[in-house]
């Protein structure tokens, strides 16, 4: 029937009841893991709250500041283990079409090469679609993203056309 699937995939950052999170909470600085996220403050644990700025945190980096989302060290070698292997499992396993790629402009441009490779070298056809909020030329190199969701367009357009525009036909 044509159909395509395309999954829409986050490696920017985990949940909070991701095993290894759960594991660095549970064992601090003797987790495996630690090191595959960023704590601020290693002379504390995560979860104590630490001021930056004169702003009070939780002591890791987190996305859009919730707590439930910690931040991956996407520069780790756990971690790309895991992210890439979880996409080269649905690619081989399953044959999708493609990824939407969550926040992609916050991960590292390293990262997205070594993604690109990794799921391309399975199924050079697939997808590969980038959800970034900022200038994207950097990641359309044709060595990370094949597309971008372009928000950064959507301002002006927005602006162009107004707000009395909107669901107006105009």
């Amino acid at each position: 029937r044509g159909i395509r699937i395309m999954l829409d995939a986050v490696f920017n950052h985990c949940g909070a009841e991701h095993p290894f999170w759960q594991d660095v909470l549970k064992n601090g600085k003797d987790s495996k893991y630690y090191d595959c996220f960023y704590i601020l403050d290693p002379s504390k644990r995560p979860e104590e709250k630490v001021v930056l700025d004169g702003i009070e945190s939780v002591n890791y980096r987190t996305f859009a500041l919730v707590p439930d989302m910690p931040k991956w060290n996407t520069d780790h070698p756990l971690v790309r283990e895991h992210l890439l292997g979880a996409a080269a499992y649905w690619v081989e396993k399953y044959h999708i079409d493609g990824w939407r790629l969550d926040v992609s402009n916050e991960v590292s441009h390293d990262f997205w090469r070594e993604f690109r490779k990794c799921v391309k070298k399975i199924n050079p056809e697939l997808y590969i679609l980038g959800e970034n909020w900022d200038n994207s030329i950097p990641w359309l190199g044709g060595d990370q993203m094949d597309a971008v969701m372009n928000y950064e367009f959507m301002n002006p357009v927005w602006n162009f056309f107004g707000t009395q525009a909107v669901g107006k036909g105009r």
